[in-house]
């Protein structure tokens, strides 16, 4: 395939998704992101000849997959919000249990809130020495054993040097907020 078609489809079918994302922020429905992208130049012009792969933005199901990529990227920025602040010593006492539990932590037994969350990765942060916090993605590997992916070297390095503190570090944590 001629790499110049393939850049030619992957520029309109980013300016798409761009487009798509533009019309759920501005706070439309997904059906009415989707009829705004199926009346636009750029829907046009992708279906007015044949594409070397397919995006589907005539499918609900596109528009719902950017929807949840757009509140989980919001959700995580909430968590992380709080992970500086804790980080940062800006908040110094440790959160009460108020609101609702993270859902993935949940999948793994756990009844833990956001701010608790962004609570306990400060600590973990604080307790290894890294200059930088450790993020969300970083404590779910933990308890996971998925790949620890987007660490700086000094943050990997600070996790390999004291294993065993953080393997206790996160044993603790799971103990404290097990589900009962």
């Amino acid at each position: 395939m001629d790499e110049k078609i393939i850049n030619r489809d992957w520029e309109l079918s980013e300016r798409i998704n761009a487009l798509a994302r533009h019309y759920l922020l501005e706070g439309n429905t997904v059906e009415e992101a989707m009829q705004k992208v199926l009346h636009s130049e750029e829907y046009r012009d992708w279906i007015a000849i044949p594409r070397c792969f397919s995006i589907d933005p005539e499918q609900k199901r596109y528009y719902q997959d950017i929807e949840a990529d757009i509140t989980w990227k919001k959700y995580t920025a909430r968590i992380d919000h709080y992970i500086h602040s804790y980080f940062t010593g800006s908040s110094s006492t440790k959160p009460i249990e108020l609101g609702e539990y993270d859902q993935i932590f949940m999948g793994l037994g756990m009844q833990i809130t956001p701010e608790q969350l962004g609570y306990e990765i400060a600590e973990l942060s604080r307790m290894v020495g890294v200059n930088k916090p450790l993020n969300y993605g970083h404590l779910l590997c933990l308890y996971n054993g998925t790949l620890l992916s987007d660490l700086e070297e000094e943050q990997l390095d600070s996790l390999v040097s004291r294993k065993e503190e953080v393997v206790q570090f996160v044993d603790d944590v799971y103990a404290r907020y097990r589900m009962k």
